[in-house]
């Protein structure tokens, strides 16, 4: 295997273990409220701690990107995500488990940024898209194995300290790319772009220029949506078929379909099918309509297949944002770092709303009614910047 490849299946298999520790716990809200003592606010503060960290990683991520190769980053990232992993599963109390969370919070954002602007340097134009719709993909199937294998485990947490084996095993997972970076220790092809005397005097302005660049923010504010809507539904997935009173692997499945909806976004303008822009709009356009219908009253069928599609809608975009906020500006991992760091922000409120919306409600309408009004939105910034959205960048 060439140093190259190693370089890029890296991102890819950390993205897994990524996945998994974000959402295994997820795949347990019973077992978890009952032995941590919590109501369903604070479940979903559990997501919100960890990408609200997130975004505090982002400036981090984005200055050494500017500085450091991607690939020595990772490494040392990713053996701090393998130690914390494994202490998430130490702690008996919610205060513990929900700060724990949040440091590794940081650590997961950081990896996520610089994986994403590693794959950014090592590909270029629509192989850029299919690059990150991967990425995004594996990072999906993380948490559709922690949905698969956290209720077995959960089984053991009686008899264990702690809150049981949850996140540990997403530790084993980051191996295989921990052991991808020291094989590739020494390998330069992931270092930031070489500065000249006249652009670095002017990073300040540049760094300003990211911030205000319309196509980034746009990026952004999609983004927000979409990310925001996955990382809802995903939390509460397993929730909403319980409440409903369906059990299964439908919670999974449907993450396997986000999984699938990464994937073929990515593949679709990879192939030249679509451009970023046509899949950016027909997933708003679709997600606004699946949240909209899963807040009204509709037929039992149509509530168990509703959720899939509507996931499946807020992944297809994934890799067309991040491809389209890395091209529009030389200083890709600043970019991705602000469309990382945006999203997140959504992603903090929108477990923990949607969670005290159900404790007070009884039900998911109110968090998916404004799940349609964030796609709705996006859908409408899309349209107003379609041409800017296939722009190529300009020269450095």
């Amino acid at each position: 295997m060439t140093p190259t490849r190693r370089l890029e299946l890296a991102p890819h298999a950390a993205a897994i273990s990524l996945g998994y520790v974000i959402f295994a716990y997820a795949a347990v809200p019973v077992s978890l409220t009952t032995r941590l003592g919590i109501d369903f606010a604070s479940f979903g503060l559990l997501t919100s701690a960890a990408l609200g960290a997130f975004v505090v990683s982002q400036p981090l991520a984005s200055r050494l990107t500017d500085t450091h190769p991607t690939a020595r980053l990772l490494r040392w990232a990713i053996l701090v995500h393998v130690v914390l992993a494994v202490a998430l599963d130490l702690v008996s109390s919610f205060t513990s488990l929900l700060v724990l969370r949040g440091l590794w919070g940081v650590v997961g954002g950081f990896v996520l940024s610089v994986g994403a602007t590693q794959l950014a340097r090592l590909h270029s134009g629509s192989a850029t898209t299919r690059q990150q719709g991967v990425y995004g993909g594996l990072l999906t199937l993380g948490g559709a194995v922690g949905f698969l294998v956290t209720p077995r485990l959960a089984e053991v947490a009686a008899a264990t300290p702690g809150i049981g084996p949850i996140h540990a095993p997403g530790a084993l997972l980051a191996l295989p790319a921990l052991g991808l970076l020291l094989s590739s220790r020494g390998d330069e092809t992931t270092r930031p772009p070489e500065k000249t005397g006249d652009e670095t005097s002017q990073s300040s302005d540049e760094r300003v220029s990211v911030l205000t660049n319309p196509v980034v923010l746009l990026s952004a504010f999609v983004y927000v949506a979409i990310i925001g809507s996955f990382v809802t539904l995903s939390t509460f997935v397993t929730a909403y078929y319980t409440d409903l009173g369906i059990a299964g692997p439908l919670s999974a499945l449907v993450l396997v379909v986000a999984t699938a909806g990464r994937w073929v976004g990515g593949l679709a303008v990879a192939n030249e099918w679509l451009t970023d822009a046509t899949v950016i709009l027909g997933g708003t356009a679709v997600a606004a309509v699946g949240f909209a219908a899963l807040a009204a009253p509709i037929p039992m069928a149509l509530t168990l297949a509703l959720p899939p599609v509507a996931m499946l809608a807020v992944s297809l975009p994934f890799g067309a944002v991040y491809a389209v906020a890395a091209r529009a500006t030389p200083r890709d991992g600043a970019a991705l770092a602000v469309v990382v760091a945006a999203g997140n922000v959504g992603s903090i409120v929108l477990p923990a709303a949607t969670g005290a919306a159900r404790d007070l409600t009884g039900g998911y309408g109110v968090g998916f009614l404004a799940l349609a009004g964030l796609n709705l939105f996006a859908l409408g910034g899309a349209v107003v910047f379609r041409r800017r959205l296939t722009a190529r960048p300009r020269p450095a």
